[in-house]
Parts: structure tokens; C-alpha cells; sequence
């Protein structure tokens, strides 16, 4: 699969995955399953094509029922690590003001939250927003405590 890589599977799993030959390719797990390329995750959970399988964590190699989730396109993008250069997701640098902006995605369109003195009052904005629109899928900056 790679060089000192395992892929994590349920126990009730193990015998349904261990007769293919897997192998890593954009970070996933893949085999060849009735002659079309899958992954792991997905063939685990059974996904029809129109479903999207969300790993909560983000651990490509972590395979387990408890650890993913069926989930829309949107859903499933709402939880993605950030690539922003702040560092934190959903916060760029305003350079016409020299502030942190603060910016969402609501149903495939940008929301501008805010401006602020720094990139940490803008993430925990982004944050509040997060939870309060993609409920569960939220992959936030910080951890967000609950009730």
C-alpha cells in the first residue's frame, strides 16, 4: 500500500478488504473493485455515486464505521482542512485595509463576515458561522466546546 503505511478497518471489515490489492494515490486508499478503481471508504460504506463519504477527522487511512460518514458534496467540503496562509481557515489578509477578513462559503457563495485587527478574532467569527451553518461537517480553528 506504501511504505509504512496501514489502512484502519472494523474488524467486521477485515474480510470484505483483505482479498484486493491496495495501493495509495492522492492520498487515499484504492483498489480495483468489478473493474473500476474505489476507494477504501467507499467501498466500506457501501456509497452509492451520488453520495459522498466524509473521514470526520480528516485520516485518509482510518477506515473505520466510527470515524466516517455518508455526506453531500457540501457537506463533505465544509470539512476540509485549511490551506489560507493565515494559517486559519476562512480568514485572509485584507491588504486595502490591512486587516483580517473573515469569509464563509453558504450554498457555493461567499459571505463576508468581517473585518478585523487580527487573524484570530476573525477565525473564531468564521468558526461561530461554521458550526451555526454546516452543524456537525464543521471543521473549525479552534475546538468548540458544547453543552
Amino acid at each position: 500500500m506504501g511504505e509504512g503505511k496501514f489502512a484502519k478497518v472494523d474488524d467486521e471489515d477485515y474480510d470484505r478488504v483483505k482479498g484486493y490489492s491496495w495501493y495509495v494515490n492522492e492520498g487515499y486508499v484504492m483498489t480495483y473493485h468489478k473493474g473500476k478503481r474505489i476507494r477504501m471508504h467507499r467501498l466500506i460504506m457501501n456509497a452509492p455515486k451520488h453520495v459522498q463519504v466524509d473521514h470526520i477527522y480528516q485520516d485518509r487511512f482510518d477506515h473505520r464505521k466510527s470515524e466516517l460518514r455518508l455526506s453531500t458534496q457540501r457537506q463533505n467540503n465544509a470539512n476540509v482542512r485549511t490551506r489560507a496562509v493565515s494559517g486559519y481557515k476562512g480568514v485572509v489578509k485584507d491588504p486595502s485595509c490591512n486587516r483580517w477578513k473573515a469569509l464563509i462559503s453558504v450554498k457555493g457563495k461567499m459571505v463576508h463576515l468581517g473585518n478585523f485587527e487580527t487573524k484570530e478574532q476573525a477565525a473564531i467569527v468564521y468558526d461561530l458561522w461554521a458550526v451555526d451553518i454546516h452543524g456537525p461537517f464543521a471543521k473549525t480553528n479552534f475546538p468548540i466546546v458544547s453543552k
